[in-house]
């Protein structure tokens, strides 16, 4: 283990679904786009970065890399003959934090460190981190109904039982404490059921629009892009850069206060957990013009794969310099996006495609697609 002196490096990329393990074409999709959107942008790299790795043999044909026949053998070899490595992965049943475990002490890991991981991915660690550092949602754990009643509280020991929270006061979601993409997530208007105990939380529902902050963190933490995201039903479907609500000409005075208060929150949310590193999410629900920070996600999130697009960002490129820290002069506070761009996650793509054609002046392909399931990137041909 360890970088080499020489001007080419081998770069280990993992991603989950891509690389070793099964998961539904719906999250699938995603980390294709996302495998897809880093190897393209090591192979153009000055420096000449080798990807080092491995693909599900479905994959091959798209990438110029081996076929795996035992995937977590092979992520400890290669990890072991790579000078960098970096694990895209849902946090889901732990998947993340244990591969990033796996690849520490073997090779120098791009992204952020296991502790820092096993905090972020759980939603109510993550809140005991930021709750008095942030505008965040009121959050709850939930606890056996058996226990004695209490009030509704922002206190990290506070815990909630099934009988005593006021739906007609305020609304409430339903979270699971480790999950990604909105799964698993839903609005809670009646008592709690005695299946959700310990994996779950309860949290304010804040009406508004929702929006992540990339960053890039190491020896500073550098804002990438503020993005738009969408939702159906909770679950993540697409991103737009920049935030079309944010571009509104009328209130252009407005938004420029509320962009320095989105990234002042998203900062110092990521100041609160150590060790994260590299390139980190931080997903917000903006309403009534405050930001209230919702989610940390401590790696590569889908909505990384519009970088290029919007501001001609080859994110690896930037993964590596952040980490033998090389000067990086970039900000989303001073750049300019080139020209809005989002996409969708589309099953049965074509109806859903020509009706997104149809009501906005884009130009839109096809980025990768799984099992029915599609990314489809679109350019705005001038913002709306």
């Amino acid at each position: 283990m360890g970088m080499t002196t020489t001007s080419t490096s081998k770069v280990f990329l993992f991603e989950y679904a891509t690389c070793g393990g099964v998961t539904s074409p719906n999250i699938a999709v995603e980390g294709l786009a996302m495998f897809k959107t880093l190897y393209d942008g090591l192979i153009t790299v000055k420096t000449k970065e080798i990807v080092n790795g491995f693909i599900r043999k479905e994959f091959s044909q798209y990438f110029e890399l081996s076929a795996t026949n035992d995937w977590y053998s092979d992520l400890n070899r290669f990890s072991e003959d790579s000078d960098f490595g970096l694990i895209i992965a849902p946090e889901d049943d732990g998947i993340l934090f244990e591969l990033t475990r796996e690849i520490e002490g073997k090779t120098a890991n791009l992204g952020s460190n296991s502790k820092a991981v096993y905090t972020a991915s759980d939603k109510w660690l993550t809140f005991k981190k930021i709750k008095n550092k942030v505008k965040t949602p009121k959050t709850l754990k939930i606890k056996p109904s058996s226990e004695p009643k209490q009030e509704l509280s922002q206190d990290t020991s506070m815990e909630v039982n099934s009988n005593n929270l006021n739906f007609s006061e305020t609304p409430f979601l339903i979270k699971p404490r480790i999950s990604c993409g909105g799964d698993g997530i839903r609005s809670l208007d009646t008592e709690i059921s005695e299946e959700f105990k310990d994996n779950y939380i309860v949290q304010e529902y804040i009406k508004g629009f929702n929006i992540s902050v990339s960053f890039l963190i190491g020896s500073e933490i550098i804002p990438l892009s503020i993005n738009e995201q969408f939702l159906e039903n909770f679950n993540f479907i697409g991103t737009r850069i920049p935030p079309q609500e944010l571009e509104r000409a009328e209130k252009i005075e407005k938004n420029q206060e509320l962009k320095k208060e989105i990234l002042n929150e998203s900062t110092k949310a990521v100041e609160s957990i150590k060790g994260l590193f590299g390139y980190v999410g931080v997903d917000l629900v903006v309403g009534n013009s405050d930001a209230y920070v919702v989610d940390i996600n401590p790696r590569i999130t889908t909505s990384a794969i519009l970088l290029e697009d919007a501001y001609g960002i080859n994110l690896p490129e930037l993964l590596i310099q952040n980490y033998i820290k090389e000067k990086i002069n970039y900000t989303a506070k001073s750049q300019n996006c080139n020209k809005p761009v989002f996409f969708r996650k589309i099953k049965n793509k074509s109806k859903e495609r020509d009706k997104i054609t149809i009501e906005n002046p884009v130009k839109g392909y096809e980025y990768v697609s799984v099992n029915g399931y599609s990314i489809v990137k679109y350019q705005l041909l001038h913002s709306v």
